[in-house]
């Protein structure tokens, strides 16, 4: 008999409406599984990212709704850069210790609410980011958390890995204790995004210039294998756009070179990249849950029509063909492997059916052999 297959939406648990709202459209998504013959779980992926959902006002209500909805959890993910990076720790360059981080009580807040949950997951997964950006900062400005210039990541580099791999094994015996999964996600080497203003509070560099491209070192497979000790969520949208990184920065070279980020990776050729980067099985066999969304290029947020998002977003095709999404989930299905649908969602109003866009072409051959 076939597992069912788990599938996860993001729900902000601090807001009045949402939780409400995904239970509305479990029942919906339920019934398009059951259209195409494919036994579906619809479980709430929690999302901390925003600064907002980690307030002391957010956790509670987070506490209040729970007690009245019940959601079934089944991912979370953490804050990701500046303060909750895996190597902000007191000693780095960049430490603020008027700014903590929050990874701790993320840890906390979701073993309570999985507490809440009637039918709890035996194997909550909850998963930060490496979180480390390079970008070109001086090498002497330490202003924003986790954020390094590419002279100092490459001087350092060695010495920031045993600090990310020593504070990933501190949380994950935190959340072991907990009865949670801690396992890092695969995130873009390369991105181009607005750092002024993006999810943080810290406020930003006078260095930084808007939609600046960085680069989120330390995400090749075997950096996150080492630093994880094999405990990894796959978000397969970041992996198809480090495939089509090299093709990208080869249609850009004329604003654009790869010498930082060949520096950072400690290679000097994209066939050296292509071998660090290895295959989405290379991380399917790591994995404990996956992350799927549609994706043009690594541009996020870019405001549309503009150059820019020309650039990076790959002219709005879509990057990731309708047989990987196929594949990927069967494997989810066949290991239990819960999964996060990340499509842009509108909150206008907010009713998940871009999940259903998503996913019904997928199931129409999703029994298919072929």
């Amino acid at each position: 008999m076939l597992n069912p297959l788990q599938i996860t939406l993001p729900v902000m648990l601090h807001s009045d409406k949402e939780p409400r709202i995904f239970l509305e459209s479990k029942k919906r998504i339920e019934s398009l599984g059951e259209k195409y013959g494919i036994p579906l779980e619809i479980g709430a992926f929690l999302p901390f990212m925003p600064d907002k959902s980690r307030t002391k006002e957010s956790f509670e209500k987070q506490i209040e709704n729970q007690k009245k909805y019940k959601l079934p959890i089944r991912l979370v993910e953490t804050g990701i850069h500046r303060n909750n990076s895996l190597a902000y720790v007191p000693g780095d360059p960049t430490y603020n210790p008027d700014i903590s981080s929050d990874l701790e009580k993320t840890i906390e807040q979701t073993a309570k609410l999985r507490d809440l949950d009637p039918n709890p997951s035996e194997s909550l997964v909850i998963a930060p980011h490496v979180g480390i950006i390079v970008t070109g900062i001086p090498k002497a400005d330490f202003s924003i958390p986790c954020f390094y210039s590419p002279e100092y990541f490459v001087e350092h580099r060695d010495e920031i890995i045993n600090v990310a791999t020593n504070r990933f094994s501190q949380l994950q015996n935190m959340a072991k204790e907990k009865g949670l999964t801690f396992a890092v996600e695969n995130a873009y080497l390369a991105a181009v995004e607005d750092l002024t203003c993006w999810w943080m509070k810290s406020p930003p560099s006078n260095n930084l210039n808007k939609y600046q491209m960085h680069h989120q070192t330390l995400n090749d497979f075997n950096s996150l294998k080492d630093i994880s000790k094999g405990n990894m969520v796959f978000d397969m949208a970041h992996f198809w756009a480090m495939i089509n990184l090299p093709a990208q920065f080869e249609k850009n070279k004329d604003i654009i070179s790869p010498d930082v980020l060949f520096a950072t990776m400690q290679i000097s050729s994209w066939y050296e990249y292509l071998g660090k980067i290895c295959m989405s099985e290379d991380y399917l066999k790591q994995s404990h849950a996956i992350h799927i969304s549609q994706i043009g290029g690594i541009g996020f947020k870019l405001p549309p029509g503009t150059e820019m998002a020309r650039r990076w977003n790959g002219e709005g095709k879509a990057l990731i063909p309708s047989r990987a999404f196929r594949d990927t989930l069967k494997i989810a299905q066949k290991h239990n492997l819960p999964v996060a649908i990340e499509q842009d969602y509108s909150f206008s109003p907010l009713d998940y059916k871009e999940a259903d866009s998503f996913i019904e072409p997928i199931f129409k051959n999703y029994l298919s052999e072929e």
